[in-house]
């Protein structure tokens, strides 16, 4: 899915346009290691333990909770889908949830579409009954009410949640599929992206002469990549489309076909008025799905934004510096750029009596000292002197000789700003113009050859 999703196609640019992918590559990293394929070390089934996962034995399914619960309450959650290998059934299909006749009507179209732009993919296998919701699999004692989107449905109403299940070996029947409606580039979209097509979306292609057709990335791949498609298909923003070109001939069609199929299940038969909903199946999924959609502003053009001027990276980077403290802005810039940046100095002293005094400042109000601040005019830039290199000065004799076994005695001296500086570890530069500065043994200077530098005649 990730391929697809950066892939050079119109589609796959409308998806980035459109919509944010959350995608967990895998929750049973330590499971797969020891060598299973269901279980996790501690041997519980991860997909049953979404309801009241432990953050320490469970810490995945935790993080995925929150993570749904955080977008849910931002309302910006459209779509959940987890990702399973079936070790028992053949193909590949869906796992939806029992709803409304209205919502259930418009999950199960997910799924039709999904089988109109996938080979692999079986309609027939899906199941979205609501025995299969509460059920419990052989040998567990959780239900698949703690499954993923049974949790995720129950929790945050949304219509598409599903897990999508492709099974180890090959299909049991292939879905012949019509070719996309040809791409036509429009004037708001790129124009050097076009829709690529694969051998595995062409039926008479050599991959489908032998049978059965054992699985390959190239069909997994496929099965997600019609998974992606077919949300733009929902919505009707795919600018290649099957649908037109299909026996249905529109989506409309297609819900309607659903909603005649639906309406016989068992759970909707007792409904007196289930025959009026099936027949205004289309006005009525307006009311309940597209029109709240709509409210999120998601296919709106965005609003024309100024670009932000180029700016090198030193400035870039002092932009960055001068929005945090001046204590850390200074040590920044100094361990960065310590010679191209010498006028910070000066501009943090000023911040820094600016702040002093809206300190002192205790009769105007926070509102009064904004706009005060706000029609405050920028003060002048302070001009700068012309650094003029320091004469160095004779270090006055000691008073007491320095004995040989002590290495170092550190003393402090006004030296030129272009002296030359040693490779000793404590040449550290303090301020503008004030280094540390040890005396060395006689031994060492005569070693460095430094006898003749005014520094070290005194011993």
């Amino acid at each position: 899915m990730i391929n697809i999703i950066a892939r050079r196609d119109i589609r796959a640019y409308l998806l980035r346009k459109y919509f944010v992918f959350m995608i967990v590559p895998m929750i049973n990293p330590d499971g797969v290691a020891a060598g299973h394929y269901r279980m996790d070390i501690y041997h519980h089934n991860l997909n049953r333990h979404y309801k009241n996962p432990d953050p320490v034995k469970q810490p995945m399914i935790f993080a995925i909770k929150e993570l749904v619960g955080y977008l849910n309450s931002e309302n910006r959650l459209f779509f959940y889908c987890d990702l399973h290998a079936h070790a028992a059934k053949k193909g590949s299909f869906l796992y939806g949830n029992a709803l409304d006749f209205v919502m259930q009507v418009e999950s199960m179209l997910f799924a039709k579409v999904m089988s109109l732009n996938c080979i692999n993919f079986e309609y027939e296998s899906c199941n979205f009954s609501k025995k299969h919701m509460n059920a419990r699999d052989r040998g567990e004692k959780l239900t698949k009410e703690g499954a993923g989107r049974v949790y995720v449905y129950k929790t945050c109403n949304i219509i598409h949640s599903y897990t999508l299940e492709c099974g180890f070996h090959y299909s049991n029947h292939l879905s012949p599929i019509v070719k996309p409606s040809t791409y036509k580039p429009q004037p708001n979209l790129p124009r050097h992206m076009s829709c690529c097509e694969s051998e595995v979306t062409n039926i008479e292609s050599d991959m489908y002469k032998e049978t059965p057709v054992y699985y390959t990335m190239e069909i997994y791949e496929d099965v997600g990549k019609a998974m992606l498609v077919s949300i733009l298909d929902i919505f009707q923003k795919n600018p290649a489309t099957r649908i037109t070109n299909s026996p249905y001939g529109s989506l409309e069609n297609i819900r309607k076909e659903i909603a005649l199929k639906t309406c016989k299940f068992n759970r909707f038969k007792k409904d007196a008025a289930i025959r009026k909903k099936c027949n205004k199946i289309n006005e009525l999924v307006q009311e309940v799905f597209y029109e709240e959609f709509a409210k999120k502003n998601v296919f709106d053009k965005p609003k024309v934004v100024s670009a932000p001027k180029k700016v090198y990276s030193e400035n870039r980077f002092v932009m960055k510096i001068t929005n945090e403290s001046p204590s850390q802005s200074s040590s920044k810039v100094r361990n960065f750029f310590p010679t191209k940046f010498q006028t910070l100095t000066i501009k943090e002293s000023a911040t820094l009596e600016s702040s002093a005094e809206d300190q002192n400042d205790d009769v105007e109000s926070s509102e009064e000292r904004s706009v005060s601040r706000m029609n405050k005019k920028p003060s002048a830039k302070p001009k700068l002197k012309p650094l003029v290199p320091v004469q160095t000065k004779e270090l006055p004799p000691p008073k007491t000789s320095l004995r040989s076994s002590i290495k170092f005695q550190k003393l402090q001296t006004q030296a030129s700003l272009d002296m030359q500086t040693y490779d000793s570890p404590a040449s550290k530069v303090k301020q503008p113009g004030m280094f540390e500065v040890y005396a060395l043994e006689p031994a060492r200077i005569e070693e460095r050859g430094l006898s003749n530098n005014p520094l070290t005649k005194s011993k």
